[in-house]
């Protein structure tokens, strides 16, 4: 199976998901292929039986998340999408603020082989 590549992927975007499962951009417009991959194995390990965290389940099972996608984890680039996407993400009039809800950020380069250099990263940001 050929991955869908990262590389042309540039910008960030802040997404959600539709009532058919796919994720969609503020334009509704569908998120590429490879936002769409990364989406669905995020998706189906969350709602997997062996899933530890219900927090997240509520959330995925009642679409009461969004997705801020970043091409990078340069502090550069996407510190301020991040920013806007998590100012969009409090104030997002399509989410049900009274119920447990999550903003989940995916980063598509680097690819850190261990947890604590995706930790370290990820503070640097």
């Amino acid at each position: 199976m050929k991955l869908p590549s990262s590389t042309a992927y540039s910008s960030s975007s802040y997404m959600h998901p539709s009532r058919s499962g796919t994720l969609l951009t503020e334009g509704e417009t569908p998120a590429p292929a490879l936002v769409q991959l990364i989406h669905g194995l995020l998706k189906g390990m969350v709602t997997s039986e062996g899933f530890p965290c219900l927090g997240s389940k509520a959330a995925f099972n009642r679409l009461n998340y969004r997705m801020g996608v970043y091409p990078s984890m340069n502090p550069a680039s996407v510190a301020a999408s991040i920013h806007s996407h998590l100012g969009n993400f409090l104030v997002d009039p399509t989410l049900d603020h009274s119920e447990l809800r999550s903003f989940i950020a995916v980063f598509l380069e680097p690819t850190l082989p261990t947890e604590e250099q995706f930790d370290s990263t990820l503070w640097d940001l």
